[in-house]
């Protein structure tokens, strides 16, 4: 098996709605190919919640 060399970039400001900055913790491989991709949304609806006290690491 391959081992993938994996980037990290915390709260990476993906939409701008007004004053409003939507960010988000976006993690990838450093070589240009084609990998599939995971979305996880932590719950809470948008309106509580922090990612940083839940979840867990796969």
């Amino acid at each position: 098996m391959k081992m993938v060399t994996i980037r990290e970039e915390k709260n990476m400001i993906f939409k701008e709605i007004g004053d409003e900055k939507l960010k988000a913790d976006v993690c990838y491989p450093a070589e240009a190919e084609k990998h599939p991709g995971i979305i996880l949304i932590h719950g809470g609806a948008w309106l509580q919640g922090y990612k940083i006290k839940g979840g867990t690491s796969i």
